[in-house]
């Protein structure tokens, strides 16, 4: 034997999968993917949304890459046809609450919502991934 080339994923393997979702997704025609880098998510939105306006953007999809989709999602978010749909996202930490909000409470924040159910729910904020 002359070697061994040892991969560790870890993180890397889920870039290639969201990668790999984002590519099979089905998109309307003339939409374009946008990439901004940094550490800074919320810095990264606002770039994005800017150059969206920009090129007269009709809607835009932000998709993080810890996130995979199926084949259908764009098509049955847009379907809804509200101005604002999300998914649902839930904190990265125990005990993983949903990151959606159901009412703001004047200059103090939002009242987190533990809804269940299923199918479109009206909330007063949720994640933006």
């Amino acid at each position: 034997m002359s070697g061994v080339i040892a991969l560790t994923c870890g993180e890397l393997a889920r870039y290639s999968v969201f990668y790999d979702s984002l590519l099979h997704m089905d998109k309307p025609e003339g939409t374009e993917v946008l990439q901004s880098r940094g550490v800074i998510i919320a810095e990264n939105r606002s770039i994005l949304s800017e150059e969206a306006i920009s090129k007269g953007a009709e809607w835009i999809f932000f998709a993080d890459d810890d996130q995979v989709f199926e084949k259908d999602t764009l098509t049955k978010l847009r379907a809804r046809d509200v101005d604002i749909v999300s998914g649902w996202y839930l904190m990265k930490s125990p005990p993983f609450p949903p990151l959606i909000y159901e009412e703001r409470i004047g200059d103090e924040g939002m009242k987190r919502s533990y809804l269940e159910g299923s199918g479109l729910i009206k909330v007063a904020g949720c994640g933006a991934g």
